[in-house]
């Protein structure tokens, strides 16, 4: 589907189906979005891997979770060799 924003900025995205009526559906829903101003654009939905490692470091440090150790461990061995060699420590 293709829209424009309120800043005239042209946005093309994937409606997720293969169904024009349901498309269409999708993107008056969107368009809806847009004219009440609730809708920030398809790049504010994604989270990226770091964005989601650093939340659940935070959240085993927050609560004091005794394994916090381990979880470093594992998501610099095995996560993150998937994406990119950053590290934790």
């Amino acid at each position: 589907m293709q829209y424009y924003t309120t800043g005239g900025k042209q946005v093309c995205e994937s409606a997720k189906t293969k169904d024009k009526a349901e498309a269409r559906k999708t993107l008056q829903i969107r368009l809806g979005q847009l004219a009440k101003g609730r809708y920030l654009g398809p790049a504010i939905e994604r989270v990226t891997v770091d964005e989601l490692v650093e939340g659940l470091l935070n959240d085993y440090i927050t609560n004091g979770k005794r394994s916090l150790k381990w979880v470093r461990v594992k998501v610099t061995k095995h996560i993150l060799t998937l994406f990119h060699w950053q590290t934790y420590a």
